[in-house]
């Protein structure tokens, strides 16, 4: 697991790098998220009944990188909170895990331009690190209200739940002007659970703003513009 934090900071160094020379937009994404898990055990779905969505945000930047006059490559890095929340009617008991991961996606994002108004659609993948996380408990026992909360250590051997986590990742919106309005949603596809039988794999709905804090496409007309006008003389 090692190698694969280095491998995912690695990555995501690089793509901001190659991204910031390449990117025509610079963006400061805000989210709100509704957090929940496909929770089974072999083929049988566990707790479908008590399961329900946990909240929680994400905030970061995002890239646009050309590709066509169509087509642009979507990626960044994003600060977000995902996990299970499951709920049981005895005892009054709720059971949470929190994790907060630094996320990379990966999306291929065509649009639409009506107006003064862009309509684009996106899907692609993503990887993510856990940071760090919380085990999270509340629960009637003997008439007395007890509250528990447990740091995730992944250095401890024994522990379950694994930092690494991947995806694929789709969503629609609309840009106007400046600002962009969308949805997203995340399907987890790595089991980040290795306690026993137990498979947990991450689900994200996500609803989004973002503003563009830079945009160099006047930038890159300009140039190609000045690049013409030097060839002809």
């Amino acid at each position: 697991m090692t190698n694969l934090r280095k491998l995912f900071f690695t990555t995501a160094y690089l793509i901001v790098c190659i991204g910031l020379s390449q990117a025509q937009e610079l963006s400061i994404r805000g989210s709100f998220n509704s957090s929940a898990i496909n929770y089974k055990s072999g083929n049988q779905i566990v707790h479908k009944q008590g399961a329900v969505p946990s909240p929680g945000f994400s905030v970061g930047s995002i890239l646009d990188l050309p590709l066509t006059n169509l087509l642009s490559l979507e990626t960044g890095i994003i600060f977000t909170k995902k996990g299970p929340k499951i709920v049981y009617d005895r005892y009054n008991y709720l059971y949470k895990i929190d994790i907060y991961y630094l996320e990379t996606p990966f999306q291929l994002k065509a649009t639409y331009q009506k107006g003064k108004t862009k309509i684009f659609g996106m899907a692609g993948g993503y990887i993510a690190s856990g940071l760090f996380g919380y085990y999270i408990g509340t629960g009637d026992k003997d008439s007395i209200r007890i509250h528990t909360k447990d740091k995730v250590d992944w250095r401890n051997p024994d522990n379950p739940i694994r930092r690494f986590d991947y995806g694929i990742k789709f969503g629609a919106g609309m840009k106007i002007r400046n600002y962009q309005f969308g949805a997203a949603y995340s399907l987890g596809l790595f089991n980040f659970w290795q306690g026993g039988s137990l498979e947990y794999r991450n689900r994200v709905l996500e609803f989004y703003v973002a503003y563009t804090i830079k945009c160099f496409t006047n930038k890159i007309n300009r140039l190609k513009q000045l690049t013409q006008i030097n060839k002809k003389s």
